[in-house]
């Protein structure tokens, strides 16, 4: 590939995509054209100003857009709209490249096999400045935050993705009309949007060495306030892909269920002390995230609707030829 456009969407988080794009700045391309095109998501008054001045001057072609609706998913779609090029690489306003040669590898990667039903994804891997608190240390150790070990074991027709870190052809967002923009809040985009990938045949090859760093610290409550948002998102999967059989969202239900959703109000006041043994807090963490996805998945519904919101295209683009 000789050309690349980078999407980001960002949202508050001025100083981390600061980082961000100065990381880019550093890339080494080595004659790979590459574009910068970042989406404000969310009506915050004065923020695309602030962003337009982060970007003022940068070495890269540079855009700023503000796509006010569909969070995230929205903002992805407005940048792969406006994208010059085929080959999109996603990252977050806080998930800087760990390495000057992320972006050149990524169309490298493309280079070696030009099928553009298949995409390229490296892990996103906890920033070496940060203070990993235990919880983050939980969430990358279980697969809680990303779940790379079980990419890696199930293989390229294994229907995962996560958009920090991901290259794919813009042709092949276009044939299936782009991220669901119903999933506006966190938790499943990506998910939906595999399975309507990998319906058409897209593979998944994961390259563990282009590494984006994650420059964002949890908290327990914040870690619970994220796992009541997946709970709202996976009751939205579960009925827009009503129709499969098998599904990796969860359905907290029953008795199980029923008492996660007793112990959710509490949930974020539990204390975990650092002198608890290991696998004592592991469960204690295991339960109360449990429990605040439950109440996020017994929440009045998000309208599923009659068919995706927002998207690129409209979802019936011919497939890429082979």
């Amino acid at each position: 590939m000789d050309q690349i456009s980078i999407v980001i969407p960002t949202h508050r988080r001025i100083e981390a995509l600061r980082r961000t794009i100065d990381s880019l700045a550093k890339q080494e391309l080595d004659g790979l054209e590459a574009e910068l095109i970042v989406v404000c998501s969310g009506s915050v008054v004065g923020h695309s100003e602030r962003v337009s001045e982060a970007v003022a001057g940068h070495p890269l072609p540079a855009r700023v857009l503000s796509r006010p609706e569909g969070g995230s998913a929205g903002a992805r779609n407005a940048g792969v709209e406006a994208a010059a090029s085929d080959l999109i690489l996603f990252l977050n306003d806080d998930t800087p490249p760990a390495s000057t040669d992320l972006v050149v590898g990524h169309a490298r990667a493309h280079d070696e096999d030009t099928d553009p039903w298949r995409g390229v994804l490296g892990p996103v891997v906890w920033d070496p400045h940060l203070a990993i608190t235990p919880v983050m240390d939980w969430m990358s150790r279980t697969g809680k935050m990303n779940d790379y070990a079980g990419l890696e074991a199930e293989g390229e027709g294994t229907p995962t993705l996560y958009a920090p870190g991901l290259s794919i052809h813009r042709s092949a967002l276009v044939a299936v009309g782009g991220f669901d923009e119903r999933f506006s809040r966190y938790g499943w985009a990506e998910y939906d949007l595999a399975l309507r990938l990998f319906d058409r045949g897209f593979r998944i090859a994961f390259r563990p060495d282009l590494v984006v760093w994650h420059d964002h610290r949890y908290t327990l409550g914040d870690s619970l306030r994220r796992m009541e948002s997946v709970g709202r998102a996976a009751n939205l999967l579960n009925r827009v892909h009503a129709a499969r059989d098998e599904l990796a969202t969860p359905r907290p239900a029953g008795a199980k269920g029923r008492a996660a959703r007793l112990l959710a109000p509490a949930a974020t006041y539990v204390p975990v002390p650092g002198w608890m043994p290991g696998r004592l807090r592991d469960q204690t963490y295991r339960t109360l995230h449990y429990a605040m996805l439950a109440r996020g998945y017994a929440q009045p519904e998000i309208p599923a609707g009659n068919g995706m919101r927002g998207g690129i295209g409209d979802g019936k683009a011919p497939a890429p030829q082979r």
